[in-house]
């Protein structure tokens, strides 16, 4: 069966992603045909970015989090994109 990635590569966006990942999520789970994975690349953040994403994708399966030591978004695509099974 055919599987979308949805990569978000984010720098510090703590409050931002508390009110987007689960609008993001719903949205998916009504109206994606194919099965899904969103992956949260935290690119290095200082804030607790990583903490909020973690904590979400424990009670959501077709989210996880990925740790990026160095800023870039294309650096985070490319790692999470050559780890993906979609």
């Amino acid at each position: 069966m055919l599987r979308v990635n949805i990569t978000i590569p984010v720098y510090n966006e703590e409050c931002r992603l508390k009110a987007s990942l689960p609008t993001l999520h719903q949205f998916l789970s009504e109206h994606c045909r194919f099965k899904f994975e969103v992956v949260i690349a935290d690119n290095a953040s200082t804030d607790r970015t990583l903490e909020v994403a973690r904590c979400f994708s424990e009670t959501h399966p077709a989210v996880r989090a990925a740790h990026l030591d160095e800023k870039g978004r294309g650096t985070a695509l490319k790692k999470v994109g050559s780890q993906s099974s979609a």
